[in-house]
This record gives C-alpha cells, structure tokens and sequence, in this order.
C-alpha cells in the first residue's frame, strides 16, 4: 500500500471494475480455507484498483478524505490489540476520555462535557436527536416511548442539510415528516428569519419544536449556516441546537478566513450557546473513518441509550487518533458517513 500510494498519481483517477471482476464478488459461500497469500493477491488484482478514487490527488467527488501511512498503521496496532473499550479496567478507557476531553477543548465545551466516538457523522446526529427529544420530553420517554408526549415534536434544519438528518427522525420514531426543512439564502446557508417563521408557526398548531439542526459546511457546496443567529433563535426558543459539523467544524481550529470562520460559534460563546456538536475525521483530517459526538449539557450523566456515557461502548473507528483505543464495527449504507 505505501508503493501504492506512492505511485497513485501514475494511475487514472478512477476506472470502473470490469465484469468479469465484480463476478468473482457474486461466488457462494466458499468451503474450504485459503493461503493468505492467495488472498492478498486478489486485494492487489481485484480490489485495489477499482476502488473509490479517493487516495489520488485529482479526486473531486464528494468529501472522502484519502488513505495516509499513518492511519495505515494506527489501523494495524488497533487490529493487532482489538481493544473492547466498552469497559472494564484498561488504558484504552483512558486514551479515549483524553481524546474526549482534547475535542471537548478544541469546541470551547467545559472539561466535563460529554463524548463519544462513533462509526460516523450519521449516527453522532443520531445520537443528538435522542438526547434533545430526552431534554424535551424528559428522561421517562426512554422507557414510556412516544406514545405519552402531549404534543408531536418537530425538528428544523436546512434544506441543504445531509439526509442523515431525516433519517434519524425516522430511526426515533419521530418521522420524517415532522422535519422542517428551511430554505437557504443564496450563499447556501438556513434563512434564519424562515426557521423563526416555521417554529412559530407549528407552536400556533400545537406542535413541540425540540430541535434545530445547524450545518457547519454542507456536503454540497461547503455553506457554513449562520450559527450565531440559529443560536439566538434556538435560546429565545428553548430549544436544543445541535450543529452536524461534518464537513466543517474543524474550521475553528485553522487559520481559515475571517468570513468562513465567523459563522462559527467561538470558544469563548460555545459552552452556553452549544448544546451539542459532532465532527468526522475523515474528512479534512483525512484519518480513517471515525466521527465523534459531545454535549456540554450533563443530562443526568447519562447516555441516551442507558449507561453512563463515560462507559458507553464506543460503537465505531477511533483508530486514526486513539491507535489501541478502538472497538471496531462495521457499519452500512448510509451511516458510513
């Protein structure tokens, strides 16, 4: 793979499989074992290149990051050790909460917010929309479902906003019909005036807003949403804001431009204007897929799924940054974000 990566410009961008290629991934059940020698020459002949395009310096499709040497190791020392970071007595416990505790830092959040890694972007907004539909409704809905809110919730992001978005009001239960998608300015980014419109308009029909969704950098255009004035919105409000910060909360680390860096919230206003956040590292970090997800908000120390969430098992990829401190699991379709 360093050879590989070492040459890759000599190579197209991306080429299709052939036929006879994608064939040999549409076998039966094999019944017998194989040498691993004969296997990595399938990965060499048949799997490498073929795939994604992502590593290659021309690559302009969507926000892969690419493969490094680095991540290739961090990915060989986590395998070798297989670390179960879902508790128990063990320095990954550790290498995972300083990790927390240097994001937690990176956002302005206080020492004791809290994180958790995740498989990707998808899930950590998953995991924000649970929490803010526990803070609306109370912590009983975890048990009581539902079925026992006086009134159905409603949820408002931008009509640029990821799909994962929709997809986790699904997953809730909540429904995707209950999200609001707000209209965008011509620079790409939610229309404040249009979400404070949209709220005030389902509380005079009876509805519960309990979220809004902010986006620092789309997946389309890179639009950074005005945080500050959603900020405003969603404390006059009462309501949760959480921010996908996918593509670009990173922002706030980098010497980037003034007007791209201004719409998000400083360290200094973050604690109190940012319920929760989420961030990828695959993207502009370009380490191998991991997301990460923290609220500064304790909510009674717990998880949205039961445990503490300083033992909550840590479902997805932090190898590119905590090497050993990992518990891997696979992840489809559209939660590979």
């Amino acid at each position: 793979m360093i050879d590989h990566l070492q040459t890759i410009e000599d190579r197209p961008v991306w080429q299709p499989a052939p036929q006879a290629v994608r064939a040999r991934f549409d076998r039966p059940l094999p019944r017998k074992s194989r040498d691993l020698a004969n296997v990595l020459s399938d990965f060499r002949s048949h799997i490498k290149p073929y795939v994604t395009g992502n590593t290659h310096p021309l690559f302009m499709g969507w926000v892969h990051g690419a493969g490094t040497p680095v991540g290739m190791l961090a990915e060989m020392l986590a395998s070798g050790l297989n670390a179960n970071c879902g508790g128990r007595n063990h320095i990954g416990i550790d290498v995972e909460r300083q990790m927390t505790r240097w994001f937690a830092e990176a956002f302005g959040f206080p020492r004791d917010a809290s994180g958790v890694f995740v498989t990707g972007t998808s899930m950590a907004n998953f995991m924000g929309l649970l929490i803010a539909r526990n803070e609306a409704l109370g912590q009983s809905v975890r048990a009581d479902g539902l079925r026992a809110a006086a009134a159905q919730l409603t949820a408002y992001t931008s009509s640029q906003a990821h799909g994962c978005i929709a997809q986790a009001l699904e997953l809730s239960g909540i429904g995707s019909r209950n999200l609001r998608l707000v209209p965008v300015d011509a620079a790409g980014a939610m229309r404040h005036d249009r979400l404070a419109a949209a709220i005030a308009d389902d509380r005079r029909q009876g509805y519960l807003p309990f979220l809004i969704v902010g986006t620092a950098g789309t997946v389309n255009t890179g639009a950074m949403d005005d945080l500050h004035a959603i900020a405003d919105i969603a404390e006059e409000q009462k309501v949760w804001f959480h921010v996908d910060g996918a593509f670009g909360a990173l922002v706030v680390r980098s010497s980037c431009s003034p007007n791209a860096c201004a719409r998000w919230l400083p360290a200094s206003s973050a604690p109190s204007r940012l319920p929760s956040t989420c961030t990828s590292g695959r993207m502009f970090p370009m380490t191998p897929a991991f997301s990460w997800f923290a609220t500064q908000r304790r909510i009674g120390a717990r998880s949205p799924t039961g445990p503490p969430i300083c033992k909550e098992r840590l479902v997805g990829s932090v190898r590119a940054r905590c090497g050993p401190a990992t518990w891997g699991r696979t992840c489809h379709g559209d939660f590979a974000r």
